[in-house]
């Protein structure tokens, strides 16, 4: 136990500050961070406080409750060692209620701007890859993602420029500044080959149109989507990497369900959905348990879809947070992943900044998860949990203080 809970506040929070800077720069010092954050929230002497907020939260009560779902689901997996492995990665989820109960609100920009640091950081590298000045075993001038897989990089660099956005309609103070890393952001997310985060970027800003401006103005209301809608066809009709990128995804689509072609980047989710449903038809309501989806969707593939067999046999998971949910943990599981979002867009935030901030998180990563399974790829879930925790930090009145 740690005696100075002043100490322990001061070493968390700038902890949090170096995390907010690493997910989008360096993945090993995130890997380090989220260890030592974890294991001093333990070790501060507050737990009892701390863990009395998080429960009577229902946003972290939603996070606690998914989490243990699939665990208890080790009961009926078939192979709960792999199983214990895979929820490894769910340990990141807890960094959300941990970062709201120890952050104090004065770290919040220092958070913000660390963030944004990173990422900008992040890009430099990307376009020093562009120009081939620099390769690594995951970068080249054609998939300039340095830092991380070119999937990941796009939810990292879609919630960025979501954010920046959402920062820049409600705050006058330094707008030039704003529009500048937002421009950088939105170039590096498009200039970029990962179309998960294209696709969460543009599905979130045209759900959140309907939330710009007061209802009054109902011109505003009109036009925010059709603003939305010619964005995207102004970057489409501009930017030849996310051109092809739409193009290519369109026509592997089109080839898929025409039965031409299962073996392109899209052709092969659409396998992958065509066996998950059958999976999902043997176990609709517990599922496998966690460990056991990927061996019974081998055993599904070879008795009934071996036509599939060289588009999808290596498939690690199932490119799809929803697929992977629901054929691990059934209905139940997709249930209780809902509630977590429910739960985002119910739950009151200190403004109205911080409150679209949380909308915005949560709307981008269920649109993300249709393209991957984010909560299972540690640099998006550590993201997601951080950004909750930031968005959700309580006044410094509601926060736990030390027994006397």
């Amino acid at each position: 136990m740690i005696e100075d809970p002043k100490a322990v506040d001061t070493y968390l929070n700038w902890m949090v500050v170096g995390l907010a800077f690493s997910v989008a720069a360096q993945r090993q010092w995130a890997t380090i961070l989220c260890i030592l954050i974890m294991l001093i929230w333990w070790m501060d002497g507050r737990v009892r406080e701390k863990v009395l907020v998080i429960v009577r939260d229902p946003l972290w009560r939603s996070l606690l409750l998914f989490i243990a779902l699939n665990v208890i689901s080790l009961l009926w997996s078939a192979d709960p060692i792999e199983g214990f492995s895979y929820l490894g990665k769910y340990r990141y989820l807890l960094l959300a209620p941990m970062v709201a109960t120890v952050l104090l609100p004065k770290y919040r920009r220092a958070t913000s701007v660390a963030f944004v640091t990173g990422v900008v950081f992040s890009l430099v590298l990307s376009v020093l890859a562009m120009a081939g000045l620099i390769t690594t075993k995951l970068a080249s001038a054609a998939n300039p993602s340095v830092t991380m897989s070119h999937l990941d990089y796009s939810m990292v660099l879609a919630v960025a420029a979501l954010l920046l956005l959402n920062h820049l309609f409600h705050n006058s103070k330094g707008r030039r500044c704003t529009v500048v890393l937002l421009v950088l952001c939105g170039a590096g997310l498009f200039l970029n080959i990962g179309r998960s985060g294209q696709f969460a970027f543009f599905g979130t800003l045209f759900v959140m149109s309907f939330f710009v401006g007061p209802r009054p103005r109902r011109w505003i209301f009109r036009a925010a989507p059709l603003a939305v809608l010619l964005l995207f066809v102004g970057i489409y009709s501009t930017v030849p990497v996310f051109h092809e990128r739409v193009n290519s995804a369109w026509i592997e689509v089109a080839d898929a369900l025409s039965g031409r072609d299962f073996e392109s980047n899209q052709g092969m989710r659409i396998a992958g959905l065509i066996v998950a449903a059958d999976m999902f038809k043997a176990d609709p309501v517990l599922g496998t348990g966690v460990g056991a989806n990927m061996s019974e969707f081998r055993r599904v593939l070879d008795d009934k879809h071996s036509e599939f067999q060289e588009a999808v046999s290596w498939f690690p998971h199932m490119h799809n947070q929803y697929l992977q949910v629901v054929t691990e943990l059934g209905i139940v599981g997709l249930v209780f992943l809902v509630n977590i979002f429910v739960n985002i867009f119910r739950r009151g935030f200190p403004d109205q900044e911080l409150q679209r901030g949380a909308w915005i998180v949560g709307i981008a990563y269920i649109f993300g998860f249709m393209g991957d399974p984010f909560f299972q790829k540690q640099l998006p879930v550590v993201l997601f949990a951080l950004a909750l925790g930031v968005l959700a930090v309580a006044p410094v009145e509601a926060k736990p203080t030390p027994e006397h």
